[in-house]
């Protein structure tokens, strides 16, 4: 019997869901007991990726970057278990550094039509005039100056909430169109745009959005 894999659309519909609807928060903060630990340990003991799962991996992260947040965690962690000081006075193989030169030219080189996200230049595209500081205050008073995906308030927000339009026509500027995002929020919404467009149009036509 042929195994049933899943695309990676659906996977990241199944992930979105997840988000959305809070699954695996129950989850957050809990650590494993010393026998969960090693039973995956031995679970995984002789398992080897294969080239085909490492080059997927890397092009999964490739680009991606962590935020300040996790960064100073991270660094945090690192001071506290004293992770580095091995480090000191290493010098990276010359094979090492060519690698890394490598992968920094290929990320480079993703931008522009390159890039899998590449919308023909439509980030390039001039707003409407009536895309003014006028009509955005209106859409963040009608939204409450509430982010509309995630509910944080523009108090809490390091700068004023986004105004993005739902069909990502920059020309549309009816107040219909329009919904009040915060920063984090606006930038997830630019990825798998199809659902992300019937998502806030649904909230609208149920009336959680007030009606421009």
């Amino acid at each position: 019997m042929k195994e049933y894999k899943r695309s990676i659309e659906v996977r990241n519909k199944i992930s979105m869901t997840c988000q959305l609807r809070g699954i695996g928060k129950w989850n957050k903060g809990k650590k494993r007991t010393p026998e969960q630990k090693e039973k995956l340990r031995q679970s995984h003991l002789g398992k080897k990726l294969s080239e085909e799962h490492k080059r997927k991996i890397g092009l999964a992260r490739l680009g991606r970057r962590h935020s300040i947040k996790s960064i100073k965690k991270m660094s945090k962690i690192a001071k506290e278990k004293g992770f580095g000081k091995w480090r000191i006075g290493y010098k990276l193989p010359e094979e090492t550094k060519r690698k890394i030169g490598l992968a920094n030219k290929y990320s480079f080189k993703l931008s522009g039509s390159q890039h899998p996200l590449w919308q023909g230049g439509k980030s390039f595209e001039p707003y409407s005039p009536l895309f003014n500081e006028q009509l955005k205050e209106r859409i963040r008073v009608r939204d409450n100056f509430i982010c509309q995906l995630c509910g944080v308030p523009e108090l809490e927000c390091r700068i004023r909430l986004n105004i993005h339009h739902i069909d990502y026509n920059k020309k549309n500027c009816n107040e219909y169109n329009l919904i009040s995002l915060c920063q984090k929020c606006n930038l997830k919404v630019n990825y798998n745009r199809k659902y992300w467009e019937g998502y806030f149009y649904s909230k609208l036509s149920l009336g959680t959005i007030a009606n421009g």
